[in-house]
């Protein structure tokens, strides 16, 4: 019985150690950076069991292309946990970029050379020029009311044209994707209470704000 125990014990490890760590998503905010901003990456990542204990490195980069390590170590504790790893990158040219992430894993406290497959991964994010991203205290050509809300806004454009209406979190996530038409538009926010950043873009201008939503 003793036996069968230990060989349970020995899979277990064996199965945790295969599955490994994790790189779960990529968060980017500003959602739409402009060369006049920093771009704030937060990697999380999931590590098969506790003591997650680590941090990233500064960012390397080389023309389009941004490379950044992180470096964590495994604990003893039982059970799955996760860590964000959160990297800034301060403002850069206009232009396509790369971000490519790399998570080293090791064990003990210190860290120690350990079985573990380093993991890769990748993100895109696009840069605009800061000038062409027109300031509303100056143009005013877009509203958006009331604000706080209960979870209905209206756009108010000054001339009747296609836009293109988005939620983001302030994390980066999208929460809505909307088109309107007409001078006066009443959008339904399925939102729970918080702080929330609209943007607002026709072909060639884009105007970016804050609502909050109470319940």
């Amino acid at each position: 019985m003793k036996k069968l125990s230990l060989l349970f014990f020995l899979i277990s490890i064996s199965v945790s150690i295969l599955k490994g760590q994790q790189i779960v998503s990529f968060t980017i905010s500003p959602p739409y950076p402009t060369t006049a901003d920093s771009v704030t990456i937060i990697v999380a990542c999931e590590f098969p069991y506790g003591g997650c204990d680590g941090s990233a490195y500064p960012p390397l980069i080389t023309g389009n292309e941004i490379t950044c390590d992180a470096i964590h170590c495994l604990g003893m504790l039982a059970f799955i946990c996760d860590e964000s790893d959160t990297i800034v990158i301060p403002p850069l040219a206009s232009g396509h970029y790369n971000f490519t992430f790399t998570l080293v894993t090791q064990d003990g406290t210190p860290c120690s050379s350990g079985t573990y497959l380093d993991k890769v991964d990748s993100v895109q994010f696009t840069v605009t020029n800061a000038n062409l991203v027109p300031e509303y205290h100056s143009k005013n050509i877009y509203s958006v009311v009331p604000n706080p809300t209960k979870g209905k806004i209206e756009v108010w454009q000054d001339r009747i044209e296609k836009l293109s209406v988005k939620i983001f979190s302030l994390t980066g996530t999208l929460m809505g994707d909307y088109t309107i038409h007409e001078l006066r538009n009443d959008i339904d926010l399925p939102l729970t209470s918080g702080i929330y950043t609209v943007v607002i873009e026709n072909s060639t201008q884009r105007f970016i704000t804050r609502i909050q939503v109470v319940d």
